[in-house]
């Protein structure tokens, strides 16, 4: 089955601007399990059990300073929801 990933064009900067562009992919009823991802803290989402993103978040001093969205299938594989 082939899932629709949607990503972004290029690069995000800003608070707000990653915040909308996780609000509009959010519905798309996707589920968010927590997970280290590449070594950081993070989300694996998925829809109906497919995995469709890893989101890898680096945290220095408490403070989130950026997200990696990995949508490619091909590095996904080691993933198991």
């Amino acid at each position: 089955m082939e899932v629709e990933r949607p990503a972004a064009a290029r690069p995000i900067f800003g608070a707000e601007k990653v915040r909308r562009f996780l609000v509009a992919i959010s519905e798309s009823g996707f589920l968010a399990t927590k997970m280290s991802v590449n070594g950081e803290p993070g989300l694996v989402v998925s829809v109906d059990g497919h995995v469709i993103a890893a989101i890898a978040h680096d945290v220095p001093d408490g403070r989130v300073s950026a997200i990696f969205i990995i949508t490619n299938p091909e590095k996904l594989t080691w993933i198991k929801v």
